[in-house]
């Protein structure tokens, strides 16, 4: 007797608590990555106006792709360029992003799609029978939510930078199923331990990577375990391991001056010296919106106010008018007296 298709979807099981919690963990990674890698380039890369528009309609094309009669791209395909675009994202932000913006944001929605599109495929080809769509699609839309809440909400309150991009990129690595034989076997977590110790600790301590040297090694470090976890795509628990130390690494030694860093709703402020400690530097993203004189030209510090720049120097536009102002307010305070008045953000 030949059972029908609804009798054959009947007969499925329904879904375990485990698969389901899977479906909201894949589901959440990828839009949590949309808002993160559109907080990224929107800020650290370029501040151009309908910026969000073009991951967001890689996100929503992942969807219609993977959920396609005839997917345009196989799983198995899209599983083996995950870990290159997961890497890649570590080189992107290992390497400054200065310069080419329409080559880095090119790089950075290109590993967004990858991404999108491995951790989608792997959800429409788990999808249930018939009879258990309701709950498959109520945790997708339970994921997106998690995801978005985390990387909207939770996530500027939470850092004062954009951590939640390399963290979901870590996670995705997460998303893909385990295959073959875990190499290697006894001995990672043992050396996977001690590794990240003897990197990590010293910038508990206050060391600073200095030199170009040190520079160099640091990228070889962060290189290698990008690297790394390409060779250990078969067993994503380890390789998660190798990016996250990687990102671990770019973080906790800069190889910019950033002294300070506070985020808001509009972005990320940085303040660091530059030029050996001749200049105090305000940039939002990668934009310079303020700077200031410390030193002289023969190294001597100023006395009293530093010397302000850029949009606030002496003969700009703008110190013209808080100059006018002033002298304006003086006159009416002191119609009597002569002279002119010196611009406060000037004074010694």
């Amino acid at each position: 007797m030949v059972e029908t298709a609804q009798e054959v979807a009947a007969a499925e099981p329904e879904p375990s608590w485990r698969t389901i919690a899977r479906w909201v963990f894949i589901s959440a990674v990828p839009s949590g990555l949309l808002v993160a890698v559109t907080a990224h380039i929107s800020t650290d890369v370029a501040a151009a106006p309908l910026l969000w528009v073009m991951p967001l309609s890689l996100y929503l094309l992942t969807w219609v792709l993977v959920f396609a009669r005839r997917p345009m791209f196989s799983q198995s395909f899209m599983l083996t360029l995950q870990p290159f675009a997961v890497a890649a994202i570590v080189v992107l932000l290992m390497f400054s992003t200065r310069g080419k913006l329409v080559t880095n944001i090119f790089a950075h929605l290109l590993a967004f799609f990858i991404i999108a599109m491995a951790c989608h495929g792997e959800l429409a080809r788990g999808r249930p029978a018939a009879s258990h769509l309701t709950a498959f699609y109520m945790s997708l839309s339970f994921g997106g939510m998690i995801g978005g809440l985390f990387a909207g909400l939770f996530a500027p309150y939470a850092f004062n930078w954009v951590a939640e991009y390399p963290i979901l990129a870590v996670l995705a690595v997460l998303c893909r199923p385990i295959t073959g034989t875990r190499w290697p076997r006894r001995w990672f977590w043992p050396v996977a331990a001690i590794v990240a110790l003897t990197l990590i600790v010293p910038s508990l301590s206050g060391y600073r990577i200095d030199g170009p040297g040190m520079t160099m090694a640091l990228r070889v470090v962060v290189l290698g375990l990008a690297a790394l976890s390409i060779l250990l795509l078969r067993d994503p628990p380890k390789a998660a391991v190798a990016v996250a130390l990687a990102f671990a690494l770019i973080r906790l030694y800069p190889t910019d001056q950033a002294s300070e860093t506070v985020r808001s709703f509009f972005g990320v402020n940085k303040i660091y010296e530059a030029e050996h400690g001749r200049f105090r530097v305000l940039e939002h993203g990668s934009t310079m919106h303020g700077a200031e004189r410390l030193l002289t030209n023969d190294g001597k510090p100023f006395t009293g106010r530093p010397e302000p720049l850029t949009y606030y120097h002496r003969n700009s536009g703008m110190a013209w008018r808080l100059t006018r102002c002033a002298r304006i307010k003086a006159d009416r305070s002191a119609p009597r007296s002569s002279g002119s008045a010196r611009a406060p953000w000037h004074a010694g």
